[in-house]
C-alpha cells in the first residue's frame, strides 16, 4: 500500500536473487529507483503513467515479467533488461512493442500476452513492430505468442474494409530465424487476416532449426490454410 508523503522507494540490496513489485497506486505519484546487481528474477506489475521505475545495473538478470505497466514506464524497464534471458511482457497495444526494440543479445525466450484486447489506432503496424523485434534478438531460441491475433482482428476482422498497411517481408532473414529459433507457441491464433497468415508462414519457411510449432485457437474450428 502506498505510504503517506512517499515519493521514491530505493530498493538497493546488493545480494537480493528475486524482487517481485506489484502497485496499485491511484492516488500517489511514486518514483522506484532499483539497484540490485545480484538480481535473477523480476516481476513487475501495476504501473500508473505517472509513476517512474529506473533499473540499474542488473548484469545477472535471467528472467523478467513485465505486466499492466504504462507504456512510457514500459520502454524506459525494457531499455533497462537488455541482459535478460527470458522475458515476458503484456502488449496492450502495437506501439508497446517498440518498447521491445533494444538490442536483447542474451535473450533466448520470449512471450508476448495481449490479455486486454482494444482497438488501437497503430494495429496496423502491428506485425512490421514485431519483426523489429525479431531482428534485435539474435539469439531467440523459444518464441510464444498468447492472444496477440486479437489487436489485428478488432480493427481488420472479416468484412473490414478499412484500409492498412500491409506487412512487408523483411529484405533479409533474421539471425534467430537462420540460427536460433526451436520452439514457436501461438496461442489464440486467428488465421482470419492475411498478415497475419504471412507472418506464420514466414516464420515457418525460414526458421530452419525450428523443431517444435503449436498453433491453438480457443474455440474448435479447424485452422485452415494456416
Amino acid at each position: 500500500r502506498p505510504i503517506s508523503g512517499l515519493s521514491q522507494i530505493t530498493i538497493a540490496v546488493p545480494s537480493l536473487q528475486s524482487l517481485t513489485l506489484i502497485t496499485s497506486n491511484d492516488e500517489y505519484q511514486l518514483a522506484y529507483v532499483i539497484n540490485v546487481p545480484s538480481l535473477k528474477y523480476l516481476y513487475l506489475q501495476g504501473f500508473a503513467e505517472d509513476d517512474s521505475c529506473l533499473i540499474e545495473n542488473t548484469p545477472e538478470l535471467v528472467e523478467a515479467n513485465i505486466t499492466d505497466v504504462c507504456g512510457l514506464i514500459s520502454e524506459k524497464i525494457h531499455g533497462s533488461l537488455t541482459s535478460v534471458k527470458r522475458l515476458s511482457s503484456e502488449i496492450a497495444s502495437p506501439l508497446d512493442l517498440v518498447m521491445l526494440i533494444f538490442p536483447f543479445e542474451f535473450l533466448v525466450a520470449i512471450t508476448l500476452c495481449n490479455l486486454q484486447p482494444k482497438i488501437h489506432a497503430y494495429a496496423l503496424y502491428w506485425w512490421n513492430l514485431f519483426m523489429l523485434m525479431l531482428d534485435s534478438s539474435p539469439n531467440l531460441q523459444v518464441l510464444k505468442l498468447i492472444g496477440v491475433s486479437i489487436i489485428y482482428k478488432e480493427r481488420f476482422g472479416k468484412g473490414d474494409r478499412v484500409a492498412y498497411k500491409r506487412w512487408s517481408q523483411p529484405k533479409y532473414v533474421y539471425e534467430c530465424l537462420l540460427n536460433r529459433l526451436k520452439t514457436l507457441v501461438w496461442e489464440d491464433y486467428e488465421g482470419e487476416v492475411e498478415d497475419e497468415r504471412e507472418v506464420a508462414q514466414y516464420i515457418l519457411r525460414n526458421a530452419r532449426r525450428l523443431e517444435t510449432a503449436t498453433f491453438s485457437k480457443t474455440d474448435i474450428q479447424p485452422l485452415l490454410g494456416l
